[in-house]
């Protein structure tokens, strides 16, 4: 899959294609099934839509034969206006009335899909029956669906889709990130019944992952 630019920079790159690789295979062993993946973040600019855009590419190489990415991120278009610039219409015009997913995907390679963010001034997601039914409806099409979405400590609509789906990959910034920022997000995931399946040191010097976070 060829990498997208965005302000002259790529997108992702090898050793952060091979990086997410790693994290895939990880994240199948860790979970008995895998068919939809949130990432998010702890206060924003981690590099969470640049992770979840590596991690789907890296199921579609490993041998998933389709892959959706959601931007699901109403007040930052990131994957969205890299990739689908001047998309109308995406995951905001998804209702239960139209639910029409078809007509709101944005093909970036072969087997790989991007649903945008959509246009639209609210900066809400459609309702917890739209969007469970825009999930049953993906992973009738799709091997994956991963969902890019806001810093789940900042974002109401992060723990929205936390609580509706779960598996969570948690995106920290290696020299950014303080550590009581990544103990307050994990603690608001696990207040959502949920548990992260790891948490991602992005920009560090080697991938740095970590596993079985749980604190009894």
């Amino acid at each position: 899959m060829g990498n997208r630019r965005s302000g002259g920079r790529p997108l992702t790159n090898d050793k952060l294609q091979d990086a997410c690789a790693q994290l895939w295979l990880d994240l199948r062993h860790a979970a008995a099934t895998l068919p939809s993946l949130i990432v998010t973040g702890c206060g924003g600019g981690e590099g969470v839509s640049t992770i979840a855009f590596s991690l789907g590419g890296a199921a579609l190489r490993i041998g998933s034969s389709r892959v959706l990415v959601i931007d699901a991120s109403p007040s930052s278009n990131g994957l969205s206006e890299t990739l689908a610039s001047g998309s109308g219409r995406g995951l905001r015009q998804f209702q239960v009335s139209d639910p029409d997913l078809i007509g709101l995907i944005k093909p970036i390679a072969a087997g790989y899909d991007l649903l945008p963010i959509g246009a639209g001034g609210r900066a809400t997601l459609p309702s917890d029956q739209d969007l469970s039914l825009l999930q049953a409806r993906a992973l009738e099409s799709y091997d994956v669906v991963i969902w890019d979405v806001p810093p789940v400590t900042d974002s109401i609509e992060a723990k929205r889709l936390i609580t509706l789906f779960g598996n969570v990959v948690l995106v920290t910034e290696t020299d950014r990130t303080p550590c009581a920022q990544v103990i307050a997000a994990l603690d608001e995931i696990r207040a959502l019944s949920a548990e992260p399946l790891a948490v991602l040191r992005n920009r560090a010097a080697r991938a740095v992952f970590g596993f079985g976070t749980r604190r009894d």
